[in-house]
């Protein structure tokens, strides 16, 4: 049996929809009703599955941070797929990261051990790769972290990557997928979700930064044949294009047909609010910026996204170009609420 965590968010729900093409049963971690009958909706568009959803998954309510729950949930499981994590680059809300992201790993890796799971993905991010210290391409081989350049997210991911390692050194058969910044549909946190958000604004600001992309749909497919092939200690880039994030604007304005004022916001603007809001949090505002992350707006990232790929059978990157516009022009649900 393969248990899904995170199974009703947007990585999670795309490898529910994955896997149900294989003959294993699956069974789906959720928090809320409401998720998942959000994610149920999402899967029934899919006319093609080979299985209904509703009859193919063992649902299993607990989360990352109760340990009964997630014990109920090891029940009969053979194999694990590990996407569920808090998310968040803004300040304040870095206890809670942690305690999902880290702790959550921590006592998913000690069940994996305990009830001696064949197979363990862990899906990370490249945010826990820190940056190459010299702005040169990074890849599988040149894998580092100085904390200095993490946001608390992407150190809260390393930090994790370090729990699954332990893992591996005491006999868990495991890989770890990074992928970045992952384009798709499917819930409305998505980052393109997030992007057709400014849709209706005529002006928008960007940084001149770049960083990697993938198609979820590569991700999950990622995973799937990884998990078919028992492949193992691998560690995999998923990032088919590297872009500015003018350049994955340009990408969004052919797609949609729509006008728009780019706006930029350099570095030394963004430090300037930086400080400010700094001062108006002592008044109670929240803050946003991070210097973490006001780096990862501004430096121009790249990453090697077929160097360790080439270990996994029959996987190949898709158009990122031609999903780009392909999500544009589908007619998925807007609103899963």
């Amino acid at each position: 049996m393969l248990l899904i965590t995170g199974a009703t968010g947007f990585i999670g729900r795309h490898l529910l929809k994955e896997f149900l093409s294989v003959p294993i049963p699956l069974i789906a971690l959720y928090r809320s009703e409401a998720k998942k009958e959000e994610t149920l909706a999402f899967l029934k568009q899919y006319k093609g599955l080979d299985n209904d959803p509703m009859d193919s998954i063992d649902w299993r309510k607990g989360t990352m941070n109760d340990w009964v729950s997630l014990e109920k949930a090891f029940e009969g499981v053979t194999h694990v797929v590990h996407t569920a994590a808090k998310v968040s680059l803004f300040p304040g809300k870095e206890d809670q990261i942690m305690a999902v992201n880290v702790e959550g790993t921590r006592q998913l890796i000690d069940l994996a051990l305990k009830n001696n799971i064949e197979w363990f993905g862990h899906i990370s991010s490249i945010a826990a790769l820190g940056a190459s210290k010299n702005h040169e391409t990074l890849t599988d081989a040149e894998l580092w972290g100085d904390e200095e350049t993490f946001t608390a997210y992407g150190y809260s991911k390393y930090l994790a990557e370090l729990e699954v390692w332990r893992g591996i050194e005491e006999g868990l058969k495991c890989c770890f997928f990074n992928p970045g910044v992952v384009l798709g549909l499917g819930t409305e946190q998505s980052p393109l979700n997030q992007l057709l958000a400014q849709q209706n604004k005529k002006n928008v600001w960007l940084t001149k930064g770049s960083t990697g992309f993938v198609a979820v749909e590569d991700v999950v497919l990622a995973v799937r044949l990884a998990y078919l092939n028992e492949l193992n200690r691998g560690q995999f880039i998923l990032v088919s294009e590297n872009w500015t994030y003018q350049e994955l604007f340009r990408q969004f304005l052919n797609g949609s047909n729509r006008k728009y004022r780019l706006r930029w916001l350099s570095k030394w603007q963004l430090q300037f609010l930086y400080r400010l809001e700094l001062f108006l949090s002592l008044l109670g505002r929240k803050r946003k910026l991070s210097l973490a992350l006001i780096e990862s707006l501004t430096e121009l990232r790249t990453y090697d996204g077929d160097n360790s790929v080439r270990e996994i059978p029959n996987f190949n990157y898709s158009n990122l170009k031609k999903r780009l516009k392909g999500y544009l022009n589908a007619n998925y649900p807007a609103d899963y609420s």
